[in-house]
């Protein structure tokens, strides 16, 4: 009789452990962490380390950063430069809910920016390098 009390703690117990584990993945998987969809966040996040890297290509080639007159496009097509050896992107991706991409030069670094899942540049929900 003790042993079978063992085995239905034992039940009990690795069913609450089940039950946790498939608890802790749904909330990963399935639910929204307030507006920022973790799983739109990534791949933008991806998206601006694939730019940057574009242009510091870029830069290797033509000596500077496209200008903010330039833009992102500079990295498709020669804006005029000397040494330009692009393309340096196949394409020009929009961000997770397809919006462009936005190009700054600050502090002489470009920097590129998503509007994020409000869609409105400059709020703080933003996704920026």
């Amino acid at each position: 009789m003790h042993e079978m009390k063992k085995i239905k703690i034992r039940i009990v117990v690795s069913t609450l452990i089940v039950l946790g584990v498939l608890g802790g993945v749904y909330a990963v998987c399935f639910v929204n962490f307030g507006n920022h969809p973790p799983r739109r966040i990534g791949p933008t996040r991806v998206s601006i380390a694939n730019i940057i890297m574009a242009a510091d290509l870029f830069k290797l080639d033509c000596g500077v950063y496209p200008t903010e007159t330039q833009g992102l496009d500079a990295l498709l097509r020669n804006p005029g430069v000397t040494n330009w050896s692009g393309p340096y992107l196949k394409q020009l991706p929009p961000d997770a809910w397809g919006n462009p991409f936005q190009y700054s030069i600050v502090n002489r670094k470009p920097e590129i920016r998503s509007s994020g899942p409000d869609n409105r540049i400059g709020t703080e929900d933003d996704i920026t390098n």
